[in-house]
């Protein structure tokens, strides 16, 4: 009975592993997806510090791709890298480099809002602070 139950435990771990790792390995877009996220969003980013006011501009040139600008990022300098892309739970990832560090917004895109957590991770891909955000879809 012992060895099915470190079976069972060993199956559990495994999968819930997997799955993490899913959400961590960006892979292209549907379609669809893109269509969910392009547009003008505007909303706040509440944090320790207070509420900041946040603009994102998602646009698509082929319509499998998104490009995305950020109006008063949670940091600022210049951008070096990026990474756009939907986990297996239907969350939007947006992750912006700047130097060494990034930030990360992660929402479900749902009924013209995008409302989930932000992250700020330090030059050792380490979460140094976050907060909540909330943003609207603007017609």
């Amino acid at each position: 009975m012992k060895k099915y139950l470190w079976l069972l435990l060993l199956l559990f771990c495994f999968t819930g592993f997997s799955n993490a790792q899913l959400c961590l390995k960006p892979v292209p877009m549907t379609s669809e997806q893109v269509r969910l996220v392009v547009g003008k969003w505007k909303g706040t980013i509440t944090n320790t510090t207070g509420e900041q006011q946040i603009e994102i501009d998602i646009y698509s040139k082929t319509g499998k791709d998104v490009i995305c600008e950020v109006n008063n990022p949670p940091l600022k300098g210049k951008e070096t890298d990026v990474e756009y892309f939907f986990c297996p739970s239907g969350e939007f990832h947006l992750r912006k480099f700047v130097g060494d560090v990034s930030y990360v917004f992660q929402g479900v895109p749902e009924n013209g809002q995008i409302k989930g957590t932000i992250s700020i991770y330090d030059k050792n891909s380490e979460r140094s602070s976050g907060g909540d955000f909330t943003i609207t879809k603007q017609l």
